[in-house]
């Protein structure tokens, strides 16, 4: 069985269909129009008015806390 899910709209995000957008492949800083590096989140935020709240994926849950494992 296969749920169905509502389709985001990403037609906020003109900004990134115009452009490349320079990422760090280690840390995923973004690098701005300046040459300033930037948390992702910030970027996004700036450049869209997205907001942003934080987990933490299982997968890394297993990887950081592996004495939680059950």
């Amino acid at each position: 069985m296969t749920q169905e899910y509502d389709q985001p709209d990403f037609s906020y995000v003109d900004v990134f269909n115009s452009s490349f957008v320079p990422i760090c492949s280690s840390c995923k800083m973004i690098r701005d129009d300046e040459g300033y590096w930037n948390q992702i989140e910030e970027y996004i935020t700036e450049h869209t008015g997205a907001q942003f709240s934080h987990g933490i994926c299982p997968e890394c849950s297993k990887r950081l806390y592996p004495e939680l494992e059950k």
